[in-house]
């Protein structure tokens, strides 16, 4: 198989990230593309004719997992993105014929059409996912969905040195499809000894709102923070809400070593303010000695958010402002576009203000 990681082709995995990433298309969860198929089917390419428009790809199906066909063969069209010309030399590459996959099939001008594993900037290898032969000798176990997502899952462990696409593909599954099934897939991803693609299974799996995933992120940030995907866990972090003590204790062991490393403390704050108690104010104040003028003022703002609401227990019933904590001063120094003050400026007196009320809010 030609290498995806060489040359033109890794260019080409760059834009498609790109593209992905402002909107243009990307990835297509292996959800959606069940809810997009007539037929699935697990099959090897026997053949492969250009012609002006498209290409015919012929397949000898192993078998089907959704849908019918009345023939173990079965031909195809496979379509460039955008209308465009079938480029030269074809499609899918002839040193193909003979891969098995997971083909997407739907009916369409008397013939099927394979549907891309991609929208928008699409390349040979979106034709099908690859399977294995340890997955044609024995097919995954579970619903259709849970198939699919084992099928793409084994794809990514099999590969030696993945590309941004390609941590981005299964995310993208894992993330947009059933709960249950993207948490036992990023668990799987997870146990992997390679520790690019156990920051995606934990980026995914924070997603979807584990806290143990949180707290296996802290022990190995030193580690997963050298991965070029590790922006996935920084986003998930961000949009975190983090609900047990292990957690806050996870994320507050990320703090120190978390002022190197681009987004974190940034997404730190994000996640301590949608957790939204008075148990986040000693990481907060902690926060207010960040490099990043972003994370200390959105630290200053949930110190203002907590005087102006909290009760005199320290509490934060959401039933409006209770303002035992207020004062002209907090009030002045809770960040506003209206005030001039610097980020420094609203963090030197918060923590002067930590200082002075920390005992009486009972730390």
């Amino acid at each position: 198989m030609p290498s995806r990681k060489s040359g033109i082709l890794a260019a080409l995995n760059l834009l498609a990230v790109t593209t992905a990433l402002a909107g243009g298309g990307g990835p297509t969860p292996v959800s959606q593309l069940h809810q997009q198929s007539d037929v699935i089917v697990v099959a090897t390419i026997t053949g492969i004719k250009d012609i002006a428009i498209s290409e015919a790809v012929h397949l000898n199906v192993i078998s089907i997992l959704a849908g019918q066909l009345t023939s173990a063969t079965v031909t195809a069209e496979f379509l460039p993105p955008f209308g465009s010309p079938v480029p030269s030399g074809g499609m899918l590459p002839a040193s193909e014929i003979g891969s098995t996959g997971v083909f997407f099939l739907k009916l369409a001008n008397g013939g099927y059409q394979v549907i891309p594993t991609a929208t928008g900037f699409y390349q040979w290898w979106d034709a099908f996912i690859p399977v294995g032969p340890s997955l044609v000798a024995s097919a995954p176990a579970g619903t259709l969905d849970q198939q699919l997502m084992t099928f793409q899952v084994q794809w990514y462990l099999g590969l030696s040195n993945p590309a941004m696409i390609d941590d981005q593909r299964v995310y993208l599954s894992i993330e947009r499809g059933d709960r249950a099934i993207g948490l036992a897939a990023a668990q799987t991803l997870i146990g992997s000894v390679q520790s690019r693609q156990r920051t995606t299974g934990l980026a995914a799996a924070i997603t979807l709102g584990s806290d143990d995933a949180v707290v296996a992120a802290a022990g190995e940030l030193s580690t997963l923070s050298s991965n070029p995907n590790f922006y996935y866990l920084v986003s998930s972090l961000g949009l975190h809400v983090p609900r047990t003590s292990a957690a806050l204790n996870a994320i507050q062991q990320m703090i120190a070593p978390g002022a190197t490393i681009p987004g974190l403390h940034r997404a730190i704050s994000m996640a301590l303010r949608m957790n939204g108690t008075r148990d986040v104010l000693p990481l907060m104040a902690e926060l207010l000695d960040s490099p990043d003028p972003d994370t200390q003022l959105r630290a200053a703002a949930y110190f203002g958010y907590f005087s102006l609401f909290a009760d005199n227990t320290g509490a934060l019933p959401g039933t409006g402002a209770a303002g035992t904590f207020a004062t002209s001063n907090t009030r002045q120094f809770t960040p506003s576009k209206e005030s001039a003050l610097t980020p420094a400026q609203y963090a030197e007196f918060w923590k002067l203000w930590w200082s002075q009320n920390r005992t009486t809010l009972g730390f």
